[in-house]
């Protein structure tokens, strides 16, 4: 014989209606804002690439071929944590190893991302529009002139394909 439940209160099920109310109403807020926030961010991933890909090369030579860090101070420094712990120089310098492969590695997974974002929009005839303005650095007028078409094509074509870009990188909150 089944157990009977018992009838939930009246007030607990006001806060929980209350609760879900509240959350759809902040989660709607939130994507309505989304769009011009993702826009904005692909923007920023876009510009940053260049950047990242060279701060990779960089910390790769300061690891050097062996995967160890190239030496740039004594070792007969001492350091101390901020707790005032001593720490001698291979804790340290494996600490430093550790955090310096931590940072390529997060830095090489955006710039994957990124990456595979743009080779989706690659084979649009504009698709040197995003890269020109972004990474190249190019102002409408010169790369209207070079894909010889007007300023305006250039900038609603821009945004098109960065909107798609967009769309790859946060999904439907890009919508």
């Amino acid at each position: 014989m089944p157990k009977s439940k018992k009838p939930v209160p009246a007030a607990i099920v006001a806060v929980i209606e209350e609760t879900v109310r509240r959350t759809i109403t902040q989660m709607m807020a939130e994507r309505d804002a989304a769009p011009r926030d993702c826009y904005k961010q692909t923007i920023k991933r876009i510009k940053s690439l260049p950047v990242l890909q060279e701060r990779v090369a960089e910390n790769k030579a300061r690891l050097g071929k062996d995967g160890n860090l190239m030496p740039e101070k004594s070792k007969s420094i001492v350091r101390f944590t901020a707790s005032g712990v001593r720490v001698d120089p291979e804790e340290m310098l494996e600490a430093v190893i550790q955090t310096l492969e931590a940072h390529i590695a997060a830095d090489e997974e955006e710039i994957s991302i990124v990456t595979k974002a743009l080779e989706s929009v690659k084979n649009d005839y504009y698709y040197q529009t995003v890269i020109g303005t972004y990474i190249d650095q190019k102002t409408d007028e010169q790369l209207a002139e070079e894909m010889h078409c007007e300023e305006s094509t250039i900038r609603r074509n821009r945004k098109r394909l960065t909107s798609i870009i967009s769309v790859r990188l946060y999904g439907v909150f890009a919508i």
